[in-house]
Order: structure tokens, then sequence, then C-alpha cells
């Protein structure tokens, strides 16, 4: 799906997914727009760590928040931070 959809349609199909699951918490999710011009593998690698995280998230916790941030830095260094 990641790839069909481009990195940020995909990451926000899987939050909204999320969001539908874990309600009534509330998960927010801020994608820096530079995010695109990421490489199709990192991006798909990016993808499955954020899918992995919600489902930590879902399993192991009882959180009623949850914030993806996104951003990239320099040369190419992206990170997420939950």
């Amino acid at each position: 799906r990641a790839e069909a959809l481009g990195l940020a349609a995909a990451l926000e199909h899987c939050v909204n997914d999320w969001r539908q699951r874990l309600a009534p918490a509330r998960i927010a999710l801020e994608i820096e727009s530079a995010l695109g011009s990421m490489e199709p593998s990192r991006g798909l690698a990016l993808f499955r760590l954020i899918q992995e995280a919600m489902t930590n998230v879902a399993r192991h916790s009882r959180a009623t928040r949850c914030e993806i941030d996104m951003d990239k830095f320099g040369s190419g260094s992206h990170q997420a931070l939950f």
C-alpha cells in the first residue's frame, strides 16, 4: 500500500485505521513535506516501522494519546519520534 499511495498518504491511511481501532485515544501525525523525496525502499521501511510502533502501542500500552512526528535532517537523515 505504501508504494501505491506514496509515503505521506500511506501513513495517513495507516494512522486513520489506528484512530478507529484505538478510539477514543488521540493519535497525531506530523509529516515534514521533504519526506516525499525519500528513496522508495527507505520510505517502505519507515512505513513498516510506524505500523509496528502502532501495533506495540495497541498491545502494550493504555495510551490515551500518541504523537508521531517525522522530520528530515541534513542530507538525508530521517527521524520518527513517538
